[in-house]
């Protein structure tokens, strides 16, 4: 740890001075700064009075997007960290651009710097002068860099503004290192300001102040740290970034002028850096003895020192034990801010804070009491105490982050200042005060303003979002709301909810007037108030409040009541019934309570009443009642639901629905006249239940099955009876659908119906044309009273057919003759139309021809493709493309085998596979497959996938274009070559020969097409596999011999050159290879192996070339091993390689055409007397063969004693062997492969065994005639006689297979 050497000097005469000093002079009047502030904590300057005012109320008007961005943000305002999202964070910002402060600035050469006070800012300029302003953008005074107007203004730019504890004083330190302070109680002139000597217009009337004192201590430095001393006026500290502290005391000399003098406090070891220093803020507590805290940081330490009563450290930590827990590197950011109470200090070293707990002890021991870090995601620019639990943290983004103290560092906003283009440094042109951000941007000067609790409520009521703003009232209430103070909220909870309690009331309160007036009052809006009403009530502390208004949950529950009329009161009750069932509220008052089940009878909610009497009571209704009940208050499904569970009877309201529809409520034996129209739509919800068996409205099944069929039909006797039913039965009275009876149309019930809501009917038949009731039935039957007893979907389908013919309107036509069409192509075995029926029922689904019937209409007439012949094909084919049918006549052409039209249609379509269903390769195989390869159509095909065939090549891939197209006409192979993609001819051909390798034979033109491709566009794996198996006959090899030596791929041309069993050109382009590989960039090892050994193994088969070969091979390997050019490795390389070439060919069996024994010593003599080597060092090849010999000998050695070994070993096996070879080989074919006769098996003659044996023992046993049976067998089980190989120009000596070439007899 280092120790520091801290001393101070104080003047006496300023000390405790209160007299004859500038303090003493009187301030003018309206001239001087009301409040100067430091962080929040105010003091007063002067004796002008403060402005008691909102931060923003002397601010420009906001736009109008403030309040339009706070309230249209839909709030999940469900917990303390709502605002942390920026766009939340910036909703509590109001921003005002003072528009002409910069106009005034510029004159100054624009700002540099900011000081905040509540009703004035003081702006640093880059000329010196420092202009304060107040909010009205008046330029109230110009304090100049001067002592007086003899001297010469200081030019230079302010960097940092401190003001002295009372506000009176005022301190600027400059870029060249000058410190100027200024009494603002002096009297200001307005001269003519040097500043404008470039001005348009004088600013006479603008007051300037020249300074009292110019500090020049720390001339040329940078000065980092500035502030006055607790109660003095003249004496500052100032650090700079030569490490110097230094305590400047103001005072005046025998001649009454002020003078300073000046000393370092602190003495910073060599290797020491100070970044910045900051002084304390004065104390607020009494108990806090020590007046002047200052806190240094460096790049080593962070020191907390006392300056008075005397010098003391009180805190001291070395940087490198407090970054043990954070990134180590360079310092890059540093700050240091103290909190506006002096109980706590942070300091930032990056993206690291480090946060300190103080205490009112000020002693070395006891001062600091917590200590805690928090590692953020980017670098610190600078850190500011907003209020004693808040800290702000500038980034280097320009995210503004306040963070709770009291938490983990847990981020409560974030305030985006990116998008305000921040003057560069950032820090500098930034600052907070009293709830309000200022701004130095590119363009102007802005001030942010925090809004206030009220502000915010206020605002999303003028824009009718009651909800909202009780919402945020919530959000406020939490006691773990981090931001109170900011929006002008008690920090303490008890005091905040007496704050809050009767707005929050009174607010619920006109929230559920308001949304009784609007007209979009609903279940949802009152749910959301009175469930948030009793969250919020339930957490205040009701007891302790001292608000004389009677408030509790009931209290509101009752007087929200008042606001509900007969109209709105359901939503009300509804809204209370749901919280008691859920458990929300424990308990209702008895009126309110009383109402309920008379509410949800009102309102149809059978099944809420029965849930409330189950919960609220054990005992149910009687019957008697239940009906009483229903009727009292229209309820219509609770009714019907006991007229068809009670009395089992179902028809009495589908009646009284169709007496409803017909207009004629008078009639309703369950409903009345007040019914209203919404439940006459009721209707299709009943019959879809009873049709499809269910009970309604408990969907469940109607049992047993005989009474579920019964009523069915009873139902369907009903809407498909072709006159007026009498109803109640045996009344005489009839069900009319119209007025005027004589108006009544033939099946009036389905006609009715139809009329009031086609769409909901087709729906209905739509659901019980699946009814298994239809399958049984076999055929429209009723009985001799006309009820019908049997039902099938044809006579329905008739029914609407008929209809149909009666309909003006052309939508319902349309949509009847849809359904028509889709439900025959769904039930083809149960229901059959004719062509001219069908050809009725397309015309008239092509009546709409409005976009939203369109689908429909097209899925409809597809349906029907199979089954439909139309009369005019084509003008039906033109009728759908007119009304881009492309489904139908996809369906149409294929049932019509108009295959060329179905491939264009297929190939202009982006996807068959989205469009229609089906892959288009299916398609187009299923088009090949069915078009006569001699017609007219089949060339049209041809023609189409000529012009489509980039395209289909792109779709299908060249695997499947090349089997479709050599199904569909094999010419289309070669006109892939007009195609411009020499990749995909390529690839094309590939597939073509892997499918079909005999093309090639039959188009020579495509085959050397491909060969040129695969040469010029495969790489060497791909090409050498390829060259190795292509079929090279009827191949123009010199053409793929220029190929491959244009591109020099000499690798490839050995393949080939080996293939054709030119041995010598093969091993010419491997030593191509090899000495490429030397003389290129890096040579490979491993490459140059494998192509040695590809040339060993040429070199041994290359036969009567063999000497040449191995020749040429290992003269040019000793020439590159004595080339200049390769480096020491690749020698080494070099002479490993040959060292194996001469042991492979010291071990090579060499061919009857080589020198038997002395091949090995004939190779190497004419490697010595070829005319490369000749001309090489002799001590170069001495060496080099040195090694050789000496690698030969040891293998020579290792080889004999390997050959010694199995010699002794394998005796056994030899002999076996040998015994073997006098059995004989086996014999393949039974005859002679040249004569044909018989050698060996039945029918052979017996001399033939005789000369077997003969052999067998090497003994004569019968000579006559043995010339003409004795036989050859040779290992590859061929058999020949010996006369036939004789007559063949063969010696009797050494036998050949004529097969084979062999010589194993």
């Amino acid at each position: 740890m280092v120790k520091y050497n801290v001393t101070i000097q104080y003047s006496n005469k300023l000390k405790h001075s209160s007299n004859g000093d500038m303090e003493d002079e009187a301030p003018l009047s309206g001239q001087n700064i009301e409040t100067m502030s430091m962080g929040n904590n105010t003091v007063q300057l002067g004796s002008s009075s403060t402005v008691d005012q909102l931060p923003f109320d002397d601010l420009q008007t906001p736009s109008k997007s403030f309040n339009d961005s706070l309230a249209s943000t839909v709030p999940s305002i469900s917990n303390s960290l709502f605002f942390k999202e920026t766009a939340h964070s910036n909703s509590l910002i109001k921003w005002t651009t003072l528009n002409q402060i910069y106009s005034l600035v510029s004159a100054y050469g624009g700002p540099t710097c900011i000081l905040p006070t509540k009703s004035y800012f003081v702006l640093g300029t880059s000329k010196g002068a420092l202009l304060i302003f107040n909010f009205k953008e008046f330029l109230q005074t110009i304090l100049l860099p001067q002592i007086s107007d003899k001297e010469t203004l200081l030019r230079s730019a302010v960097k940092t503004i401190a003001v002295a504890t009372d506000g009176t004083y005022l301190a600027a330190a400059y870029q060249s290192g000058d410190v100027f302070i200024w009494n603002l109680n002096l009297k200001t002139t307005n001269e003519d300001i040097p500043f404008f000597e470039n001005r348009n217009e004088p600013l006479s009337s603008v007051n300037s102040l020249d300074a009292i004192l110019h500090i020049t201590y720390h001339k040329d430095s940078d000065i980092n740290g500035m502030g006055f001393l607790h109660n003095r006026h003249t004496a500052l500290i100032v650090s700079d970034s030569s490490s110097r502290i230094t305590f400047h005391n103001g005072f005046r000399n025998s001649f009454w002028n002020l003078t300073y003098s000046s000393k370092d406090i602190l003495s910073l070891s060599p290797n020491e850096k100070l970044f910045c220093s900051m002084m304390a803020l004065p104390p607020r507590d009494s108990n806090f003895k020590s007046g002047n805290l200052l806190a240094i940081l460096t790049n080593i330490n962070f020191v907390i020192l006392s300056t008075s009563p005397h010098p003391e450290i009180l805190f001291q930590e070395n940087l490198h034990d407090a970054k043990s827990n954070t990134t180590e590197g360079p310092i890059y950011n540093s700050s240091i801010a103290w909190s506006t109470d002096r109980s706590q200090i942070a300091y930032c070293i990056n993206k690291t804070v480090f946060l300190f707990g103080l205490s009112n002890q000020v002693t070395p021991l006891e001062f600091v009491i917590t200590r805690r870090t928090s590692t953020f995601t980017e670098s610190i620019l600078s850190l500011q105490w907003l209020n004693p639990r808040l800290l702000g943290i500038l980034t280097i983004s320009h995210q503004f982050l306040i963070v709770d103290t009291k938490t983990q560092f847990e981020i409560i906003l974030k305030i985006d200042l990116l998008v305000h283009d921040l003057l560069i440094p950032p820090d500098k042109h930034f600052a907070f005060n009293n709830n309000r951000i200022f701004l130095l941007t590119l363009y102007g000067f802005k001030i942010g303003s925090f809004v206030t609790w009220s502000d915010i409520t206020l605002s999303n009521v003028q824009k009718g979002d009651y909800m909202k703003a009780l919402s945020y009232i919530e959000l406020f209430l939490r006691p773990n709301f981090a931001i109170p103070t900011l929006l002008r909220l008690e920090p303490d909870q008890k005091e905040k909810e007496t704050q809050l309690l009767e707005p929050f009331y009174n607010l619920a309160l006109a929230t559920q007037r308001f949304l009784l007036k609007k007209r979009d009052a609903n279940y949802d809006n009152i749910f959301k108030l009175v469930s948030l009403v009793v969250r919020v009530l339930d957490s205040f502390h009701l007891k302790d409040t001292t608000s004389t208004l009677k408030i509790s949950l009931n209290s509101f529950l009752e007087q929200a009541l008042e606001f509900f009329d007969s109209n709105t009161i359901g939503l009300y009750y509804e809204v209370l019934s749901n919280l008691i069932i859920e458990g929300y509220i424990r308990s209702v008052s008895a009126p309110i309570f009383k109402n309920l089940i008379s509410y949800f009878s009102s309102i149809k909610r059978f099944s809420t009443i029965q849930e409330l009497i189950i919960i609220l009571d054990s005992k149910t209704l009687d019957i008697d009642l239940a009906v009483k009940l229903c009727k009292e208050f229209h309820l219509s499904t609770i009714l019907i639901y006991l007229w068809n569970k009670v009395f089992l009877d179902y028809i009495s309201p589908l009646v009284d629905y169709l007496h409803l529809l017909a207009g004629d409520s008078n009639q309703c034996m369950l409903f009345d006249y007040t019914t209203k129209k919404i439940e006459y739509e009721n209707i299709f919800t009943y019959l879809s239940f009873i049709l499809l068996g269910k009970q309604y409205p408990e969907n469940i099944p109607i049992m047993p099955q005989e009474l579920q069929d019964k009523i069915k039909m009873d139902i369907y006797g009903v809407l498909l009876n072709g006159t007026l039913i009498e109803w109640p039965k045996g009344s005489g009275e009839k069900v009319h659908t119209v007025k005027n009876s004589q108006d009544e149309p033939a099946f009036p019930y389905l006609h009715l119906l139809l009329n009031y809501d086609i769409k909901s009917l087709l729906s209905l038949f739509n659901k019980v044309f699946e009814d298994s009731l239809f399958n049984i039935s076999s055929e429209f039957e009723q009985d001799s009273n006309g009820r019908i007893i049997r039902l099938d979907r044809q006579y329905i389908i008739d029914l609407l057919l008929d209809i149909l013919k009666d309909l003006s309107d052309d939508r319902k036509k349309s949509q009847l003759a849809v359904f028509v069409a889709l439900n025959v192509a769904k039930f083809p075995q149960f229901i059959s139309l004719s062509n001219n029926l069908l050809e009725e029922v397309i015309s008239n689904i092509l009546l709409c021809h409005d976009n939203s019937s369109s689908e429909m209409s097209q899925i409809a007439i597809e349906a029907v493709i199979p089954i439909y012949a139309p009369k005019d094909p084509e003008l039906f084919i033109l009728e759908m493309k007119e009304r881009n049918f492309n489904g139908v006549l996809f369906s149409f052409y294929r049932h019509s085998k108009r295959y060329f039209e179905w491939a264009t249609l297929s190939l202009d379509s982006e996807s068959t596979i989205e469009t229609y269903g089906t892959p288009l390769i299916d398609v187009l195989k299923l088009i090949i497959a069915k078009t006569n390869p001699n017609s007219l159509e089949h060339s049209k095909l041809v023609e189409l996938f000529t012009t489509k065939m980039e395209l289909i090549l792109s779709t299908l891939g060249t695997t499947a274009s090349v089997k479709l197209f050599h199904q569909l006409d094999s010419s289309l192979h070669k006109k892939v070559l007009l195609i411009p993609s020499l990749r995909l001819q390529q690839k094309y051909l590939e597939d073509l020969f892997s499918f079909y390798p005999a093309y090639g034979t039959t188009d020579s033109i495509i085959k050397e097409k491909y060969i040129e491709l695969s040469c010029t566009l495969k790489d060497n794996q791909d090409l050498i596999p390829w060259i190795e198996s292509f079929d090279l006959t009827n191949i123009d090899v010199g053409k793929m011999n220029v190929l491959l030596s244009s591109s020099d791929n000499y690798e490839a041309l050995a393949v080939l050159h080996f293939k054709l069993r030119d041995y010598s050109k093969t091993v010419d382009d491997l030593l191509k290879c090899i000495n490429s590989e030397f003389l290129g960039k890096k040579s490979s090892q491993q490459v140059v192996q494998r192509h040695l050994e590809y040339a060993i193994h040429t070199c041994v088969l290359s036969g009567d070339e063999e000497a040449a070969n191995w020749t040429k091979l290992i003269t040019s390997l000793i020439v590159i091993y004595e080339n200049a050019n390769i480096a020491d490795h690749e020698k080494e390389i070099c002479n490993i390689l040959l060292q194996e070439v001469f042991i492979r060919l010291s071990a090579t069996k060499q061919s009857s055409a080589a020198a038997g024994s002395n091949f090995f010593w004939m190779i190497l003599g004419k490697v010595l007397e070829d005319p490369n080597v000749i001309l090489l060092k002799t001590q170069h090849l001495k060496k080099l063969l040195g090694d050789i010999f000496s690698a030969y000998d040891i293998e020579k050695c290792m080889a004999d004693l390997i050959l010694n070994i199995l010699e002794k070993a394998s005796l056994s096996v030899v002999h076996a062997y040998s015994d073997l070879l006098k059995e004989g080989w086996s014999i393949r074919n039974d005859e002679c492969d040249v004569c044909g006769k018989k050698i060996w098996g039945v029918e052979i003659s017996d001399l033939t065994s005789v000369f077997w044996e003969e052999l067998r023992r090497k003994e004569t046993i019968y000579t006559i005639g043995a010339e003409n049976y004795r036989i050859a067998v040779f290992k590859c089980h061929h058999g020949y006689h010996t006369k036939c190989l004789e007559n063949m120009g063969q010696s009797n000596t050494t036998y050949k297979c004529l097969m084979c070439q062999r010589l194993d007899v």
